[in-house]
Parts: C-alpha cells; structure tokens; sequence
C-alpha cells in the first residue's frame, strides 16, 4: 500500500515537472520569437510538442516560427494544425491565408454544389470535441425526459415532456449523425504538406516511375493509400499520384 502511495505521488510529481518545463520552454520561445530569433523560437516549440503538449496557440506560433525563417511548408503544417483545433480564430486564419498566397502551385478547385456547401459549412461550425459534448448532453436529456414521462404524472410533467420530447429527439438524432460524420472524416480523411521545395509525382510507387507532374512547397494533399515509402495523393482538382514520405508531414 505504501509503495503505491509513493508510486502515485512520485508520478504526480513527474508530470508537475514536465508541466513546468514544457511552460518554461514555450516561454522561452516566445522571447526568442519577440527578440527576433526565430529558429531558437522553433526549436523551443518543437520540444514542447515532444513532450506531448499541443495547443492551437503552441502550433500557432510554431507555425509563425517557420514563416519567419521562410520554411513555408512548415509554417503551413503548423497553421493547419492550429486550425484544426482552433477553426474560428481570426489570426489563425489570416495568416493561413497569407501563407498560402506564397505557395507555388495554385490548383483550382471545383466549385461545390450549393446544398453540399451548405452541409459543409454547417457541419463545420463546431469543432468535433463540441460536437461530442452536444450529442452527449442531448442523449442525457433524453433519457431525462424518458424517465420523467415514465415516472412522473403529474399534468405540468406530462405535457411538458410530451412538447419537449420530439424537438429533443430530433436534435438528438441531428446532432449524433454530423458528429458520426465528422468522426468518420476525422478517422479517415489524412491530408498533409509538402514540407520540400519541389517534388515529382510519379505513376507508381518507386524510383524509375514515370513523373506525372511536380507540386512545391505548402501544398495540401489527401493521402488515399501508402505503400512501402510512398504516399498516395489526390489534389483537390482531381489530380493522383505518388511521391516520397519524407516529402509531405501529415496534417
């Protein structure tokens, strides 16, 4: 009992060490990032994502680390991470944005049909841990609202779960199906950045494939399928092809 007590506080203890040093580090990278040394600044982030720490602010910063030793596809990657996990910050976006302008390869994308944008959009409009407190809280509810018809005959009771129960059960079922879709985007869907300056795609996984076209720095792609040391991709204009790992970091 005593060496699980000694086992536990001894943990406790590790985890408030690295908690303060990797506060420490991301401090310290500030300071460099504000007195202009921007590849200390990076290094210093790096190794608070080492440790296990991650934060839109971090990759946020990180990523304008990077921007600012003109690595672009770095800068890009840790923008989109930022994204991923902060989507309706204004400075996150614009940089993005700004970033992107800098990327060689502008490939079109074909405009959505209206309904599907329309989906996309709403389905976007909370980041899927929101979504999973949404649909949790609504099965709670429910069931609240289940127990309390059963249970309770009281005629205020009854009427108000007879008007509560269909609207509740139809935002129940609204918000358990986006989020078993953004689940299923999130599982499944792996896009990355070409962090090289220049890379050729090839028809084939391996080195005497023909080249089918070459993309740059920043560029975002879908990995569809990964073989030996080869991803997979498709562009957003329908393009496919082959290139190198150690070319792209996934997002």
């Amino acid at each position: 009992m005593k060496l699980r007590i000694i086992t536990i506080v001894l943990f406790t203890l590790l985890q408030l060490a690295m908690a303060q040093e990797a506060d420490y580090l991301f401090q310290q990278g500030n300071t460099h990032y504000q007195n202009g040394e921007y590849e200390q600044a990076t290094e210093d982030y790096e190794a608070v994502l080492q440790q296990g720490y991650e934060s839109a602010e971090l990759y946020y910063n990180l990523g304008n680390a990077y921007y600012k030793t003109n690595q672009l596809g770095k800068g890009i990657l840790n923008y989109e991470r930022a994204h991923e996990l902060a989507p309706k910050d204004p400075d996150i976006q614009y940089n993005l944005e700004i970033a992107r302008l800098r990327v060689v390869d502008k490939i079109p994308e074909p405009p959505p049909y209206f309904l599907l944008s329309v989906w996309n959009t709403a389905k976007n409009v909370l980041t899927l841990s929101q979504l999973s407190i949404l649909a949790i809280a609504l099965w709670i509810l429910f069931v609240f609202i289940v127990v309390l018809r059963w249970l309770v005959r009281k005629k205020f009771v009854s009427q108000l779960t007879r008007l509560t129960f269909m609207p509740v059960l139809i935002l129940l079922l609204f918000f358990t199906f986006m989020f078993a879709v953004r689940f299923q985007e999130h599982t499944t869907t792996r896009e990355a950045i070409v962090i090289v300056d220049k890379v050729d795609v090839t028809s084939s996984p391996s080195q005497d494939a023909q080249q089918v076209f070459s993309l740059h720095e920043g560029v975002k792609v879908n990995i569809t399928e990964s073989s030996s040391d080869y991803y997979r991709i498709r562009l957003r204009d329908g393009k496919i092809g082959w290139l190198s790992q150690n070319t792209v970091e996934l997002i």
